[in-house]
């Protein structure tokens, strides 16, 4: 790694005189990884019970393979950045930029299952890279002799991208709804491309993908369009601590933009004309906005008991379309807030105590988003969401 901090050369110090501080730097580096278990390179067996017994012993069931072969995964990291103080460091700024490299890639390689194991860990020549802009920004707003207020903004920009896989076409990872593109982000996702409920049959329809664009009815398996659920991601903070003589306030607001899908309605809905998945419970709001006679015009098609009507009385064909992922999820969330009051010197003293103070905080107090279904951060109907908690305490020191 190479730092220049050119702030303290002459004609710096002679010409921009508010410039308290400036550096640059960069670095390069490589590493091995190997975060894949311990013992993959030796075969592992679990004891199973069994009702009859060979000659007192029980038996052996296979975890997984060995794998004498197993080699470091290859990782490159190369950063850069800038680091400037102005006004005597009364706002610091942080730049920087980092590009990771991870070849040689230690990921499982699917077996039949009759071999009894569903995959083995072996070394493939794949390439992923993930990229990273990073912002911060530190700030004293205010500082008298009784009050002092200062902020900080933090932002962070991940992106990633396969760059390589030799023989791709030959292994599990090709094809399929999930499958591995080339120079696509890792995770992209092969789907339908949704164009809501046909007027006139009130059934779900999806693009032909032909240049005339004329719509098809469900089940369909072409055409189809790329997704990539970390479009446009980036999260951040902005944490600020303001003090005014013995009283102190912190705040931190954190920030998400991600997209999200539509789970809630997904499970709450039906796999199929007349059954409705854990037993007759209720549906999403959104089936209030179903199809109903022709003319309507809907995004959810109606439900029905008639076989004949597959794929028409469920949410779940949705999952299978871009409609089922195109849903924001960002949010805005007061994830902590403190307030605090330390004791004077004056009646420290009197009760003979080295310190003390009162506080109460609260966590994840409110959220602003669009989001339907539970909770952004989570995005599941099967975790809960976090907390509100509120804390008072009194802390004293002897």
């Amino acid at each position: 790694g190479l730092g220049w901090i050119f702030s303290e050369t002459d004609w710096i110090k002679r010409s921009l005189s508010w410039l308290s501080f400036g550096k640059i730097r960069g670095s390069y580096g490589t590493a091995g990884n190997d975060q894949i278990g311990d013992y993959q390179y030796q075969s592992s067996n679990s004891p199973v019970n069994v009702e009859i017994l060979y000659q007192g012993v029980g038996g052996l069931r296979g975890d997984y393979l060995s794998n004498p072969y197993l080699q470091w995964e290859d990782i490159r990291k190369l950063q850069g950045g800038i680091d400037l103080g102005f006004w005597k460091d009364r706002l610091l700024l942080n730049l920087g930029y980092a590009v990771n490299r991870s070849s040689n890639q230690l990921i499982p390689y699917v077996l039949p299952a009759v071999t009894g194991y569903t995959n083995i860990t072996v070394n493939f020549p794949a390439t992923m890279q993930n990229t990273s802009l990073e912002f911060m920004l530190n700030m004293i707003i205010v500082k008298t002799s009784n009050l002092k207020w200062t902020s900080s903004v933090n932002l962070t920009i991940p992106r990633n991208k396969v760059v390589a896989f030799p023989d791709i076409e030959n292994t599990s990872y090709a094809g399929g709804r999930s499958g591995v593109i080339l120079g696509q982000p890792n995770g992209v996702i092969v789907l339908h491309n949704f164009l809501g409920v046909d007027p006139l049959t009130g059934r779900y329809l999806v693009a032909n993908g032909k240049e005339d664009g004329t719509p098809i009815q469900f089940p369909q398996k072409d055409p189809y369009v790329l997704i990539n659920p970390n479009a446009g991601y980036y999260y951040g903070g902005w944490q600020n601590a303001i003090t005014f003589k013995g009283v102190q306030m912190d705040f931190l607001f954190q920030f998400v933009r991600q997209m999200g899908n539509r789970e809630f309605d997904y499970w709450n809905g039906t796999f199929g004309a007349g059954f409705f998945e854990r037993g007759m419970g209720n549906q999403a709001l959104s089936v209030f906005n179903r199809w109903q006679k022709p003319g309507d015009i809907a995004r959810v098609a109606p439900y029905s008991a008639d076989p004949a009507y597959v794929y028409r009385a469920s949410l779940y064909p949705l999952n299978n379309t871009d409609a089922f992922y195109s849903f924001d999820a960002s949010y805005i969330r007061l994830k902590n807030c403190s307030l605090s009051w330390q004791f004077p010197q004056p009646f420290l003293k009197k009760l003979g105590l080295q310190s003390g103070r009162i506080y109460s905080q609260g966590q994840n107090l409110f959220t602003i988003t669009n989001y339907t279904g539970l909770d952004p951060e989570t995005k599941s109907v099967t975790r809960l969401p976090p907390l509100r908690t509120w804390t008072l305490g009194i802390q004293i020191g002897l």
